[in-house]
């Protein structure tokens, strides 16, 4: 279900000829971004709520975790994003069939820009400060483990992040380490099967 796209009208997206850094490399690209504000953002989810609803599926899982939620409705005076704050979501893609290379989230305010990036080729998460990287989040996926490696603005490792789970004996270990202190946080667990009573 592309529901939250059927809810946003075409004039709203901005697209545009540009470059950006794609691994490691200046690309020519075209962006495709959408610019939300608080108003635009609870009406957006608020149709997307109502799409919810009607499709069995998802409305029978949601109201498993929200018991209310056929009358679920976010009010016009909630507070998602501060006034002075704007959400803007970007898709950036390259050839004739728009093969998406990044996908960019800032949320800008008066007094700063915080976002993440995604590129998808690099398998890499970049979260930015005032669109300048500030941490990088380097990943591997294989069949039964994630590896993620977390480097500073200068790309050096300051730590990383292992989860291996195996059916029997799932892991979590997290490791990292700055000038003055390392932390290492281990869990794992043993996954047995329960005796039926007879």
């Amino acid at each position: 279900m592309n529901s939250i796209s059927d809810n946003i009208e075409k004039e709203e997206y901005i697209v545009k000829n540009t470059t950006t850094i794609i691994n490691g490399k200046t690309s020519k690209v075209k962006e495709i971004s959408l610019e939300l504000d608080n108003k635009k953002t609870i009406e957006v989810l608020n149709k997307t709520i109502e799409d919810l609803k009607k499709d069995k599926r998802a409305f029978n899982i949601l109201q498993g975790v929200y018991d209310d939620f056929e009358h679920y409705k976010i009010k016009k005076g909630n507070k998602i994003l501060e006034n002075n704050q704007k959400l803007q979501i970007s898709i950036y893609t390259k050839g004739f069939f728009r093969d998406m290379k990044k996908t960019k989230v800032t949320l800008t305010d008066s007094k700063s820009t915080k976002g993440i990036e995604y590129e998808k080729e690099m398998n890499r998460i970049t979260y930015l400060e005032n669109n300048s990287p500030k941490y990088y989040l380097q990943y591997e996926i294989t069949k039964d483990k994630v590896l993620a490696t977390i480097q500073d603005q200068k790309e050096e490792n300051i730590g990383k992040i292992e989860f291996d789970y195996n059916k029997v004996h799932p892991r979590y270990q997290m490791e990292l380490e700055d000038t003055d202190k390392k932390i290492e946080i281990n869990v794992s667990n043993k996954i047995t099967k329960k005796k039926k009573d007879s």
